[in-house]
């Protein structure tokens, strides 16, 4: 079962760095996700399970990004 973890965050990790880096879509996070799995050989999880990861993933990286956002404005706020 260790094995399975870990290999489940390396996928989140993967998924997570390209949703961060690229601003693909959805699709392209998801086959990338496949690709890792199979090049390691990973028995493949159900699609809505990785689905649901990705949605994930993505939702963590909006909300990431909005948050820097309004770091940034803030700090712009205190200069002026």
């Amino acid at each position: 079962m260790e094995g399975l973890h870990r290999r489940r965050r390396g996928v989140h990790r993967v998924s997570a760095a390209r949703s961060w880096t690229s601003g693909d879509g959805p699709k392209a996070i998801f086959t990338d996700g496949v690709g890792w799995l199979r090049e390691r050989k990973v028995l493949l999880p159900g699609v809505t399970v990785l689905a649901r990861l990705v949605a994930r993933v993505r939702d963590d990286t909006t909300k990431r990004l909005f948050r820097g956002e309004q770091q940034v404005q803030h700090v712009q706020g205190v200069v002026d």
